[in-house]
């Protein structure tokens, strides 16, 4: 019964409609309430065999902290901005009384999807301790060496032949996730540092060049919550240089994919010389003005959700009908390769249409190459509103426990089964996605983790117990 407390904040949030600010506040902070009650067992029994910090990358933890920082709490930059504010500077009006009541619902429907998803996620935890595993794995720096040279080589191989392009996705975050752990066990044991920090370098190096910046970012937080299982203090230390970092990597992001994506003679090392020349080059009152704009409407635009979230509220059901089924039957739809299926429409194509008819894509725009498809709880929300919600992010969490377990049970144990392999296969829940994507992810991920339990075992990379 301590797992219905979860959804304490929605209620409270929902019963201050009235003050709507009050409401957002409410909702907002509920989060950190939910996100607290989780790690300290309030709302559930943590699992007993390990320490907290030695199963950080469980679900519980590690997805709810990614998951929940991207979809609910950065709101609270759109929130600022509505509120007149550019950072901590007051520039404009406050909040008018339809922005207030359409941010405030927003963030009820936010805290409503992370208490459901944590009632999915915390359901299974005490399995974690009765877990008979078939293998069993010792992780030292030798093994993720192998693991690492096979995953290149496997992509390798996938790039080449053309077949399962899907789970190319999967190993590289899977190289990214074992490369990282090297580095932190390489100096933990002090063997073949060079040849790890090499291995490293080089799955930043191809982040970088990649112009995604969601790839940077997450191995700077992998290094965080690595580190941290074993060097507190200076993880602290290095977590304060990181922050600063990451401001710079949509500017160098959005360089790389000017000079190598639209520009046919463009370089990556030119890319890096004008984002070293943007961040160093001194500026006018001017200039330092409008890049403080931009960077804040980076913040109020594309890393939260919110504002687009308004705008699908706004259309749905007011001027269409809850889709229903719909989205439904289009993410299944989409396990079906294109060449066959009846509509011949990709499943981008049939997320997009959702965002081109509320309005929070322009047509044109889409048409020019840019991807806006409905986030993952937008798009619950779609479906038939808060019940919706409630469904989809209650399983949602219980599948995310449910995979980590298995992992766990079939690769010895969390770190080659949770660390390794569940958010390498499962990182679709880490931030979530359109329905079709999701389901499409899911679907892939499953082959992914029976490919490389195949793999492991031919390769005997499994200790007897």
């Amino acid at each position: 019964m301590r797992a219905f407390l979860v959804y304490i904040p929605y209620f409270i949030a929902i019963s201050y409609s009235s003050t709507p600010s009050l409401s957002y506040w409410i909702a907002w902070f509920g989060s950190w309430v939910i996100l607290l009650g989780s790690f300290t067992g309030v709302i559930s029994e943590k699992p007993k065999d390990l320490t907290f910090f030695e199963q950080i990358f469980r679900p519980f933890i590690f997805t709810q902290v990614y998951f929940v920082g991207y979809n609910c709490l950065t709101s609270i930059f759109y929130f600022a901005h509505l509120n007149g504010y550019v950072f901590l500077e007051k520039i404009d009006m406050d909040i008018t009384a339809y922005d207030a009541q359409q941010i405030a619902i927003c963030q009820q429907y936010y805290v409503l999807a992370h208490a459901a998803f944590v009632h999915g996620l915390i359901i299974l935890l005490p399995k974690y301790d009765t877990i008979r595993q078939k293998n069993k794995s010792v992780i030292d720096t030798d093994l993720l060496i192998k693991i690492v040279i096979g995953v290149i080589m496997l992509s390798s191989i996938i790039k080449l032949s053309g077949v399962f392009s899907a789970i190319n996705g999967i190993c590289d975050v899977l190289r990214n996730i074992a490369t990282t752990l090297l580095v932190v066990i390489s100096f933990k044991e002090k063997k073949k540092i060079l040849l790890s920090l090499c291995l490293f370098i080089g799955s930043i190096t191809l982040a970088v060049v990649s112009g995604m910046k969601g790839e940077i970012i997450l191995i700077l937080i992998l290094l965080t919550f690595n580190l941290f299982s074993h060097y507190k203090i200076a993880t602290i230390i290095l977590a304060i240089g990181l922050f600063n970092v990451i401001g710079y990597i949509p500017i160098l992001s959005e360089n790389i994919r000017k000079q190598t994506w639209f520009d046919a003679q463009g370089t990556v090392w030119k890319a890096l010389e004008l984002t070293y020349k943007e961040i160093t080059e001194e500026k006018t009152l001017d200039e330092l003005a409008t890049k403080k704009e931009k960077q804040w409407l980076l913040l109020t635009y594309r890393v939260t959700e919110a504002a687009a979230f308004t705008t699908y509220m706004e259309h749905v059901p007011h001027k269409r009908d809850f889709y229903g089924l719909e989205i439904i039957k289009d993410a299944f739809m989409g396990l079906i390769p294109r060449g066959i299926r009846p509509d011949g429409k990709s499943i981008d194509e049939t997320a997009m249409e959702r965002a081109f008819e509320a309005g929070a894509l322009d047509r044109f725009i889409g048409a020019g190459g840019t991807s806006a498809k409905p986030a993952a709880i937008a798009d619950a929300y779609l479906v038939n509103g808060a019940i919706s919600i409630l469904i989809f992010f209650f399983i949602y969490g219980f599948i995310a426990t449910s995979m980590s377990i298995v992992c766990e049970k079939y690769f010895g144990g969390y770190t080659f089964g949770t660390v390794i392999i569940y958010n390498s296969c499962f990182s679709v829940f880490w931030i979530g996605g359109c329905t079709e994507n999701m389901v499409v992810s899911i679907f892939y991920a499953l082959i992914a983790t029976g490919l490389f339990y195949l793999l492991a075992t031919y390769f005997k990379l499994f200790q007897p117990k």
